[in-house]
């Protein structure tokens, strides 16, 4: 069985999970500690039952629950060195962290796990890709560009977390002030609508799922996202499309039964 849910997904925070048979796994711990235990509940788990914390980068909305949650369970932390590096320097005790090298394969259990570098103003941001009896999981979260490594990395996924960001218009003529915009729509900010759809469409009809996520509240809406699906593939889209909302969990999305 492989599943996924969201238990947030915005600039206030992010984390989701994930289950892979029996093992269960959180990527990122943006969210309070309260908001994650109520979250896991909703979808009848526990924070004992989780065997790992994937994070992507060091940013506070990726990380926000860590200190208080990592005090009262020794979860191991799944990172590369520079962000473990700068996450333990803003640490008040000594985190349990499982490093590894960028672009390099490791396993856990009967689970492959590979990172891939993505374009983000971090200091050695990642995404992730997971593969479980033969599917394959992507996982894509603030890059400001679609890069040929990436797609590389991507090609070939079953399911899709992506960020997609802002629209292009609600951003420029948005009450942010100039240098925000920029940054935003920089190559090291994040991704727009228009840039994450043409990677939906070059990773193709394999895609069985894509989960778009990190929406902005005041730049973007789900029907934006949705009605530039419909102009690129008409009404009736070739996958199964959900969006992470901020504030809600989405309940598990159930990706491949054994």
């Amino acid at each position: 069985m492989i599943k996924f849910a969201s238990l947030g997904s915005g600039s206030a925070g992010n984390v989701a999970v994930i289950q892979f048979g029996k093992h269960y796994f959180l990527l990122d711990i943006g969210l309070s500690f309260q908001k994650i235990s109520e979250g896991l509940k909703s979808l009848n788990l526990s924070l004992e039952q989780i065997e790992g914390i994937f994070i992507t980068h060091e940013h506070r909305d990726h990380t926000k629950g860590l200190e208080l949650l990592t005090r009262f369970y020794k979860i191991p932390l799944y990172a590369n060195f520079s962000t473990s590096r700068v996450i333990e320097e803003n640490s008040q005790h000594t985190l349990n962290w499982s490093i590894f090298q960028n672009e390099c394969q490791f396993s856990i259990s009967d689970i492959e796990v590979c990172t891939f570098p993505v374009s983000h103003d971090a200091v050695d941001p990642v995404g992730f890709i997971f593969t479980y009896d033969s599917f394959k999981m992507a996982i894509v979260s603030d890059t400001g560009k679609v890069t040929g490594k990436m797609r590389q990395y991507l090609k070939d996924a079953d399911f899709l977390f992506l960020e997609s960001n802002y629209d292009e218009n609600l951003l420029l003529n948005s009450d942010r002030p100039w240098w925000l915009k920029q940054r935003i729509d920089s190559d090291h900010g994040h991704l727009s609508n228009s840039q994450a759809l043409d990677l939906v469409h070059f990773l193709g009809r394999r895609l069985s799922c894509v989960v778009f996520g990190h929406l902005s509240k005041d730049c973007n809406t789900f029907k934006n996202v949705l009605q530039e699906l419909r102009n690129l593939y008409g009404d009736s889209l070739p996958f199964q499309v959900m969006f992470a909302s901020p504030n809600e969990v989405t309940g598990w999305i159930s990706l491949k039964s054994s």
